[in-house]
């Protein structure tokens, strides 16, 4: 819980990183995929099992992954099987998003779903890594980078490129 394992060697977080990480961990332990925040309620994997079962087995089989690892999404290897989960969290998310009547007042288990993603620690809001915005973006970056294609970084955006390291962590972006 307190130490990440890189290369063989034990790394202790300090600072923000220790306070993004255990937070990472309070939301896959309880397997909480929105925090209160506001008006709006939280939102746990269960929650959604009946308005979107797809949806609800791709992030079942995501944290299974991650609690079979030990790890957190930011601190597991993006091998082909995490790939391939996160592409599914993000297609059922689409599916579901798409589902969506437009022409009416959003139903609760839309409610959720669009909550899906946002938590709020000490008075600030964030998008969580587990937010299909942030999944979508980390597995379409992972994908590039290991493309067979040499080249395969040369279409990286160089802001992208800068921000690239072994310790970096999947983002909690403060939202306004």
């Amino acid at each position: 819980k307190g130490k990440i394992v890189l290369d063989g060697k034990d790394l202790t977080p300090k600072g923000v990183c220790k306070h993004l990480l255990k937070w990472e961990a309070i939301l896959q332990d309880s397997k909480l995929l929105a925090t209160k925040v506001g008006n709006r309620k939280e939102v746990k994997l269960e929650n959604i099992e009946t308005g979107y079962p797809a949806l609800f087995t791709a992030y079942t089989k995501l944290f299974d992954y991650l609690d079979t690892r030990k790890a957190l999404l930011s601190t597991c290897s993006w091998g082909a099987s995490l790939v391939e989960l996160t592409t599914n969290v993000v297609n059922e998310y689409l599916s579901a998003i798409n589902s969506i009547e437009t022409k009416s007042t959003l139903s609760p288990d839309a409610v959720r779903l669009i909550s899906i993603g946002i938590a709020e620690f000490g008075e600030q809001e964030y998008i969580t890594p587990y937010h299909p915005l942030t999944l979508a973006y980390f597995t379409n970056l992972v994908t590039k980078v290991s493309d067979d294609n040499a080249n395969s970084f040369s279409s990286l955006p160089k802001t992208t490129l800068n921000r690239l390291n072994a310790e970096g962590l999947l983002p909690f972006v403060w939202h306004a």
